[in-house]
């Protein structure tokens, strides 16, 4: 099996090409008030002030929607500060104020800054797994959330650590909220921080995908996932 394998999209926000889905032209995003490019974990990466209200922007379509099937989101995010009560979003398709709830990573509204996986099914009721570990500020982090329909889990896990889980039977929707990379759909939790290498699967990545994607903290090209061949796990919850 191949890294992208029912990869959807993947941004790695290189310099003159901040907004371009590496995997093809259908999920290209719209910046909004000036994101600009930074060093990242793997070449360039994206820069958002919250301060500034920036964000990058896709309209809804099927491949961005998931609804009751196995989807992985992962990420590498470096945050300015965290903590304090301070809601920051990473990746979300998630408009509460039409109860469009889909699904979003992000740091946790609480006084310690922990990496938050949250779903819905039907736009209202929201189900949600923490990581054990902070995010540390100032230096990039690995995230990874997934949604596994067939064991009915949603999952997520920081630098390669074993997953925290959450019992969630009932599936995602597949709503017509925006995709938004740095907010909310409302135009809300604003990050203020840096994001690389985005990606998002239509599948539950394995234990060595996920190490291989890690790379003992070096991250990976969208390019060098390309050459990279992993033999299909008996089970894609072995990491677990």
């Amino acid at each position: 099996m191949a890294l992208t394998d029912n990869l959807i999209s993947f941004f790695e926000f290189e310099s003159g090409a901040i907004l371009v889905d590496a995997v093809g032209a259908a999920n290209n995003l719209t910046d909004v008030n000036t994101v600009t490019s930074v060093t990242g974990k793997v070449g360039n990466g994206s820069h958002f002030v919250s301060s500034s209200s920036q964000t990058l922007k896709h309209a809804s379509n099927t491949s961005l929607q998931m609804g009751d099937i196995d989807f992985s989101i992962a990420l590498w995010i470096k945050i300015v500060s965290a903590g304090g009560g301070v809601q920051q979003c990473f990746v979300s398709k998630w408009n509460g104020a039409t109860d469009n709830r889909e699904y979003m990573v992000e740091i946790n509204d609480t006084t310690v800054a922990k990496a938050e996986f949250r779903v819905s099914n039907n736009g209202v009721a929201v189900k949600t797994a923490v990581t054990t570990a902070s995010i540390s500020s100032g230096t990039y982090g690995f995230v990874v959330a997934y949604h596994d329909s067939v064991n009915n889990l949603i999952g997520v896990s920081l630098n390669g650590a074993a997953a925290q889980t959450a019992s969630h039977t009932t599936g995602v929707l597949a709503g017509s909220a925006e995709f938004r990379v740095g907010s909310l759909g409302t135009d809300a939790a604003f990050l203020n921080g840096d994001l690389d290498q985005v990606g998002i699967w239509k599948r539950v990545l394995s234990s060595a995908e996920i190490t291989t994607l890690y790379n003992s903290g070096n991250g990976l090209s969208y390019a060098a996932m390309g050459v990279v061949s992993l033999p299909l796990p008996l089970s894609t919850m072995s990491w677990f």
